[in-house]
């Protein structure tokens, strides 16, 4: 009899570890994971926020088999034997728990410090099938025909003919990372911008048959559910990954990384000693940096400008353009400029359908009104020296308003 591993978990109550999972977890690479914090620097206005992918992937776990579990009860699946079903449940669970391998310090914070055409999803799988991970899963997976290749071609979106919803499951605009992120998030910042009903959600999730294949979904009656789970996600981007002092924060850091030269190790054992504590480490030594103390003693530049939260394109490029113009006109301005951007969904690009009790299946913004008007977060900031707020607010005002 297989032996397993209970792990306590705030958001899902008990997860169950096998034993090949239960050995994963105790590697090096995946153990790398307790020092990288799921919000980055966030805990600076949240301090709760100290929350890791750790746990953040023990959850995408568990959450695989907990929907695979309800989508393999339905007529779509009926061809697939109960062997099988295992199969992909152990192979699905797989996938999950080690897709956040490839982050580095800080999360999404400082993802562009990848060398160019790569990034954290394929340092995962690099990660994957170069260090002992790959034996573990080779040995451990014989019994059901599943190798390291296998997990890390449904990593990166590609599990084979007619299993395509299964890279659905892991990354679309119905998937089990966002529902784990977005409630861990919600609990550890303090708020509740979050919240969803996650147990609807699941219950409602209906795989449709296609000529393609069969395809994520939801039922008509679970379209509430869907609704409140985009606008969660919607609200936690606006009010806490796009934290207007987490966002200058980050500015900071990459901007000592800048300065200093430094890019994430493209070697997969270089990468695995990058971590929190690593950044961390290097920010104290290098003490007298202006951008490390603004990021270790919160120094950081105040706001001096921002835009509505939800220009449009032209807007956009008019202001970009702004900005680009008080940059040539005074050079010696240290300032900084975000851009905070976000869709709301993406269900035309993502294939999520809406089933009906006659068979049928349709798009999901032609279904619900309330998705489909919701607007793209688009939004500036400049920071900067308090002592240039009241120049560049008036540049800007001048400029920005009267158009």
């Amino acid at each position: 009899m297989e032996k397993s591993v209970l792990i306590r978990d705030p958001i899902h109550g008990y997860i169950t570890l096998n034993e090949i999972e239960f050995a994963l977890v105790n590697t090096r690479a995946f153990q790398r994971l307790r020092h990288i914090r799921q919000l980055g620097l966030t805990d600076q206005v949240f301090p709760g926020a100290t929350h890791t992918r750790f746990s953040h992937s023990l959850g995408v776990m568990h959450l695989a088999q907990r929907m695979l579990e309800r989508l393999f009860i339905q007529p779509p699946a009926s061809g697939l034997s109960t062997e099988e079903k295992e199969r992909l449940v152990r192979l699905m669970r797989l996938a999950a728990l080690l897709h956040d391998l490839g982050h580095p310090p800080f999360s999404h914070a400082l993802e562009d410090l990848f060398e160019p055409g790569t990034g954290h999803e394929a340092m995962a799988r690099s990660i994957v099938l170069n260090t002992e991970l790959s034996g573990i899963i080779a040995e451990g997976g014989k019994r059901w025909g599943i190798g390291p290749e296998e997990v890390t071609d449904l990593m990166a979106g590609s599990p084979g003919p007619g299993l395509e919803f299964l890279s659905t499951v892991l990354s679309s605009e119905l998937d089990i990372d966002k529902m784990d992120y977005l409630l861990r998030d919600s609990l550890f910042c303090g708020v509740r911008y979050g919240s969803f009903d996650l147990e609807r959600l699941l219950y409602t999730a209906v795989l449709i048959r296609t000529d393609r294949g069969p395809r994520l979904g939801v039922h008509e009656s679970g379209i509430h559910a869907l609704e409140a789970f985009v606008l969660a996600r919607y609200y936690m981007f606006a009010q806490v990954y796009f934290n207007v002092t987490s966002k200058v924060l980050e500015l900071h850091l990459r901007r000592f990384f800048e300065s200093l030269g430094l890019r994430w190790d493209r070697r997969v054992e270089g990468f695995l000693e990058q971590d929190d504590v690593w950044v961390y480490t290097l920010l104290k030594t290098h003490g007298d940096h202006a951008d490390a103390q603004a990021v270790l003693f919160r120094r950081h530049y105040p706001l001096l400008y921002e835009t509505e939260e939800a220009l449009g394109r032209e807007q956009e490029s008019r202001f970009a353009g702004l900005v680009e113009a008080i940059r040539a006109e005074h050079p010696d301005w240290p300032f900084f400029v975000s851009l905070a951007s976000k869709d709301p969904h993406r269900f035309a690009q993502s294939g999520i359908l809406v089933a009906d009790d006659a068979g049928g299946a349709a798009e999901v913004e032609r279904v619900s009104s309330f998705i489909a008007h919701l607007k793209r977060i688009n939004q500036f900031r400049i920071y900067g020296p308090g002592e240039l707020g009241g120049e560049v607010k008036a540049l800007l005002d001048r400029q920005w308003k009267r158009g």
